[in-house]
């Protein structure tokens, strides 16, 4: 990524390490094998996965061992609780959280109808168990239409599980949300969470890795297509939908929405970018 590189990647007993080349990643895990063992620890070789970032649909074989131990390698790898895999795209992510939706929907079905329970105690489990459920890692998402209508649907599912009616009732989603008293669905909490995360990384010093990683580009060659949609461009969108009005110029004659170049700058201001998206409408 331009002059950074990244090299590996802590958290607690997890570790990823990251290569241009089959032979440098070998080099690397030998290294690291080598070093665990000094220190009296063993490197499980069947909860190791290797995989190659690649755009093509042919697949790269990349073989590294452990102790003459072959590495199975995978498309996909489950890394703290979020999918990557191999083209690089959040489809696998996002349909796993909404298959973890439907889960959990499917354990609180027999709660979501009592209708012994309040209408606000169920919406208190609602909140804290379908939702988060839901947006687990999704600060990050660069996602398409489709997907935001699948994890609606999830969610949906559930407020009309509470109500106890179906898709045969035809009743409209905008007021199955508002029987059910709901502020904001949860498309809007997401888009909420990619602006939080945006104005976050904005205001880090450029020092740090994670500001680094989110300024670079990518290296190699550009593939045939369309190009693909960056996070940057996923904001764009986001302030687009929502008619977020520019901060420039209140004048009434000459009303704009607010661009990325401008957001980057609000966002400096903590107390003002929260209350931009705080603002930001529903539905």
């Amino acid at each position: 990524m331009g002059e950074l590189t990244v090299k590996c990647l802590l958290y607690a007993d997890d570790q990823v390490i990251l290569a241009s080349s089959a032979a440098e990643l070998q080099m690397m895990v030998t290294l690291m094998n080598w070093e665990l063992k000094e220190r009296g620890m063993k490197v499980n070789a069947s909860k190791t996965k290797v995989m190659v970032f690649e755009r093509e649909e042919s697949k790269t074989v990349c073989e590294i061992r452990i102790e003459g131990e072959l590495i199975e390698q995978v498309d996909e790898f489950v890394y703290l609780g979020c999918v990557f895999s191999r083209d690089g795209r959040y489809d696998r992510d996002i349909e796993r959280r909404v298959n973890a939706g439907n889960r959990v929907n499917g354990a609180l079905h027999s709660i979501m109808k009592n209708q012994n329970l309040s209408k606000q105690a169920r919406m208190v489990i609602h909140n804290a168990v379908l939702v988060p459920t839901l947006m687990y890692g999704s600060e990050s998402w660069v996602w398409q239409k489709k997907h935001e209508s699948r994890i609606n649907a999830v969610e949906m599912r559930s407020l009309r599980n509470m109500l106890g009616c179906n898709l045969n009732d035809r009743v409209r989603n905008c007021v199955i949300r508002d029987k059910c008293g709901m502020q904001d669905d949860v498309v809007t909490r997401i888009k909420k969470g990619m602006l939080r995360w945006f104005g976050h990384v904005e205001r880090m010093n450029e020092e740090r890795v994670t500001k680094q990683i989110y300024m670079a580009d990518v290296n190699g060659r550009v593939g045939k297509g369309r190009p693909r949609k960056k996070f940057i461009d996923q904001i764009g969108d986001i302030l687009k939908m929502g008619h977020v009005r520019s901060t420039l110029n209140r004048r009434a004659c000459m009303r704009r929405y607010m661009d990325v170049k401008e957001a980057k700058e609000v966002c400096q201001d903590r107390a003002k970018w929260k209350s931009v998206v705080s603002a930001y409408p529903s539905g």
